[in-house]
């Protein structure tokens, strides 16, 4: 049985890399060399935001070449709203013009 998580994350994201492109980030991570040597590979991390701006984010200890579509599926997992777009707190809301969903920019 699939958690809530791995049900939001199947079918909302993207089929291809194209439309990975529009709204995922993918990167490697290296840990410096010893005594100024080559670094070495850490790990990569990737991240999708989707039409309905919903975050997801993802870890793998495999290199972004060996990765694959199907393997960045597999890792995002769905960041909690709370996490990507803090509230206001009163005093940043004083401070701000919120601007409404409605207006014309």
């Amino acid at each position: 049985m699939l958690s809530e998580v791995e049900k939001v994350c199947q079918g909302t994201q993207f089929e291809n890399w194209q439309e990975f492109r529009i709204g995922g980030r993918l990167m490697e991570t290296f840990e410096p060399g010893l005594d100024g040597g080559e670094p070495t590979f850490s790990s990569t991390i990737f991240s999708f935001i989707d039409a309905d701006n919903n975050v997801y984010y993802g870890l793998s200890l495999r290199r972004k070449r060996n990765l694959g579509l199907q393997g960045i599926k597999d890792g995002l997992v769905l960041l909690p709203d709370e996490e990507v777009y803090p509230k206001l707190t009163p005093k940043l809301q004083d401070e701000l013009t919120i601007i409404p969903r409605t207006a014309a920019i």
